[in-house]
């Protein structure tokens, strides 16, 4: 302007990585390089590849890639030279350093002899060809938004300023705005405060055209939920009520018109649409955790999911009575219903005729066309156009990026099973951040990072206590801590974590007029103290301002104090109906009068009342043939021991049985043996009834009772037999209000009284 021009050419603005690939692609069409770039994706798993292979099995190999591949970064950024001696002593000393370089020798081997390149080293040679002259760069470059130089980078700054193609850009000078500290009692408060005070910002001081209302957070990732949670309880009170239409809310749960936005992303699959598809492709599994079944099967998610949502509630319902912890996708259907079909059975028999066309091991792009075909099947991929919102596709789109790195890892891995195929995708879609493309809201909720250089009309920072602020060191441990402090690598000291503070503290201060720093007292049993930092600002109080409330609607109340009526002629209950009233009055209402029943929990293995079940049929068949106690007196040991082994294939041949049949046959056997062992020790005695049906009545309820055994003693009384598998006490029966009054009901009852 100061030229007089009146137009100029947009300048390239480009992030370092982004600068660096698009000058490599031009020195590669130049020079016809047959080099293949990996992705940082493909690099990760020849990494966790060579980890796998000489790792035991307690290593993390994923988490324990990342930093392998972090340290080879910082290694070239900081320019250490590997082949030096005096480097290369410091990893033997060091055993994490030492297995590190033993691992990277074997990936930097496997790059050479596959010609292939990372990241890093690409980013080396470029910048050596840039300052051997063996690269042409035709305009002017300038650095702006970097903490710190890495060697590497300084490299390149040195040769530009050396052509007189660097130049400096002009930072206007930022003021130091007025600062406060307040001291909230505990985290919750602060956030509170925080809170309060942007909606007040945003209400009463904020205009239109002025820069956004900050809100910076260090360690974000830490504490987004609470923040989002929070935010949300303060901007939008009236969120939590029915009245309010789900199409203003995206699957988060935060409103489509929201004034504030949280710049940090999140794990793609805790998108509820990406969760719902990781589950249904783990039901591909040899094995799977029938919580996953149930969530695929009350997913709004599938097809036609609100039209069938209560037949496919009580659908999980049945299934919970009868399904393990663990189970096969055969072993599912199979327990369905046998007396009617319904689309979810359908829908699975389809999935496992699907899987049968599947090959054992396949590349990574047949993979993802084998789990595409899953999730169309369930309906959970669409047609881009049946996708109602701009969030909506924003979160398929990135899982398109996922199946993109997915297929591409064929060049770095072999041949994958199903297993693999689903465990690597997984981790994949868990590593994937996803941030929504939203617009420059009022209020902006952002790490430390992400608001260096950035200007707001105000400001409040979070978490300024002294644990946090200036952040404990965290060295990479693959590095000797010597060579990281020697070349000045980042997080490697105190000292250098207290420079990064002080630098970011004065960003801070210069980024509005007002800032208000703050910090929590006390967190747990843990009291807190604020950062040396920030510790001489003028205090804040806690403010108690109470905000204009937002308009909420009116809602109609109903006292309802009438239980449903029982008509007392038809109604029936069973013992647990006195045993509900003996131990809570409120409970036995709610679950024999209202019928309301929490949902069953599939265990692992088979449950206790399947194993009592199981108990019951066989001893119910063993007396049926038997009748009397010189039936069971007569057999010999190997006689008994077979009956007893062919009676429990019987039952278990007409029962769902899962996990280990073989090992629950052999706890049964065992079971029926040592009980059978006590039955010899009592006095002669005949079977009378088998499971016989009571009806009788106290007052005027009307119980419906099914007595396992009724046994006929020589001197002609009755003997009242109930097998119980689980701790049984005669204290139970003996209190005023009987823990368990089942037993003393049946006395009861044989008495006559």
């Amino acid at each position: 302007m100061s030229s007089g021009l009146t137009a100029w050419t947009t300048p390239d603005i480009l992030s370092w990585s982004a600068w660096v690939q698009r000058q490599w692609q031009q020195a590669s069409i130049q020079s016809a390089s047959q080099q293949v770039v990996l992705s940082s994706a493909q690099s990760l798993h020849v990494w966790q590849a060579i980890i796998e292979a000489d790792s035991d099995a307690l290593i993390n190999a994923q988490s324990t890639a990342r930093q392998a591949q972090t340290a080879r970064q910082q290694i070239i950024d900081y320019t250490l030279d590997l082949k030096d001696e005096s480097s290369r002593q410091w990893f033997v000393y060091d055993a994490d350093a030492s297995r590190w370089l033993d691992w990277h020798q074997q990936y930097t081997q496997q790059l050479a002899d596959k010609n292939w390149l990372d990241s890093p080293v690409l980013t080396q040679q470029l910048i050596q060809q840039i300052t051997n002259n063996q690269q042409v760069i035709e305009h002017s470059l300038c650095f702006v938004g970097f903490d710190a130089l890495t060697p590497l980078q300084q490299q390149l700054q040195a040769w530009l300023e050396s052509k007189d193609l660097w130049f400096t850009p002009q930072i206007e000078e930022r003021s130091v705005g007025n600062a406060e500290l307040l001291a909230a009692e505990d985290p919750t408060q602060e956030i509170e405060q925080a809170a309060n005070w942007a909606r007040d910002q945003f209400e009463n001081h904020w205009q239109a055209d002025d820069d956004p209302i900050g809100v910076i957070v260090p360690k974000l990732e830490r504490s987004r939920e609470q923040i989002e949670r929070t935010f949300r309880e303060v901007f939008y009170p009236q969120d939590g009520l029915p009245t309010l239409a789900d199409e203003s809310l995206h699957t988060q749960g935060i409103r489509e018109d929201s004034v504030f936005n949280i710049s940090l992303g999140y794990s793609l699959k805790q998108e509820p649409i990406i969760a719902t598809a990781l589950k249904i492709l783990s039901l591909c599994r040899r094995s799977f955790s029938y919580e996953d079944f149930s969530q695929v099967l009350r997913s709004p998610f599938i097809a036609n999911a609100e039209e069938q949502r209560s037949s496919r509630s009580a659908l999980d319902n049945y299934l919970r009575r009868k399904a393990s912890a663990e189970i096969s996708l055969n072993g599912l259907i199979a327990g369905f219903p046998a007396d009617e079909t319904n689309e979810a059975q359908e829908l699975l028999s389809e999935l496992s005729t699907l899987k049968q066309g599947w090959r054992h091991k396949a590349s990574a792009q047949t993979w993802v066309n084998c789990f595409q075909q899953c999730l169309s099947l369930f309906g959970v991929l669409k047609p881009d156009d049946q996708y109602q919102t701009a969030y909506q596709h924003q979160v398929m789109q990135s899982l398109d990026e996922v199946w993109f790195e997915f297929s591409r890892i064929d060049l770095v891995k072999d041949l994958m099973s199903l297993e693999q195929a689903i465990t690597t995708f997984t981790q994949m879609v868990n590593s994937q951040i996803f941030q929504s493309g939203a617009a420059e809201l009022p209020v902006q909720i952002l790490g430390v990072i992400e608001a260096a250089g950035m200007q707001f009309s105000s400001v409040w920072v979070l978490g300024m206590t002294e644990q946090n602020w200036p952040p404990p060191a965290n060295p990479n441990p693959f590095i000797p801590l010597r060579l990281q402090r020697q070349h000045g690598m980042p997080h490697c000291s105190p000292q250098r974590e207290f420079e990064y503070a002080s630098q970011q503290t004065e960003r801070m201060l210069q980024a509005a007029d007002n800032i208000v720093f703050s910090y929590p007292r006390q967190d747990g049993e843990e009291e807190l103290v604020a950062s040396p930092l920030v510790a001489d600002f003028k205090r804040k109080e806690v403010s108690t301002k109470i905000l204009q409330p937002i308009e909420i609607p009116e809602l109609d109340g109903l006292l309802d104090e009438q239980g449903p009526p029982i008509d007392i002629d038809s109604y029936q209950t069973g013992s647990n109906a006195l045993k509900d009233q003996s131990h809570c009055p409120f409970r036995a209402f709610v679950v024999h009068r209202l019928k309301s029943r929490l949902l069953e929990e599939p265990q692992p293995g088979n449950d206790p009342r399947l194993r009592g079940n199981l108990v019951h049929k066989v001893m119910e068949l063993l007396w049926k043939d038997w009748k009397t106690s010189d039936q069971l007196h007569a057999l010999s040991s190997e006689v008994l021991e077979t009956v007893v082994t062919e009676t429990i294939e019987q039952v278990m041949q007409s029962e769902w049985v899962g996990g280990n049949r073989e090992y629950e046959a052999k706890r049964l056997f065992n079971l029926i043996i040592e009980w059978l062992e006590q039955e010899k020790q009592r006095q002669p005695f005949e079977v009378k009834s088998l499971e016989q049906e009571t009806i009788t009545s106290i007052n005027q309820l009307k119980l419906k009772l099914y007595i396992d055994r009724i046994d006929e003693l020589a001197d002609g009384s009755s003997c009242v037999v109930d097998y119980k598998t689980g701790v049984a006490s005669a204290n139970d029966w003996l209190s005023e209000r009987p823990n368990e009054p089942q037993l003393p009901l049946y006395a009861l009852i044989q008495s006559g009284e």
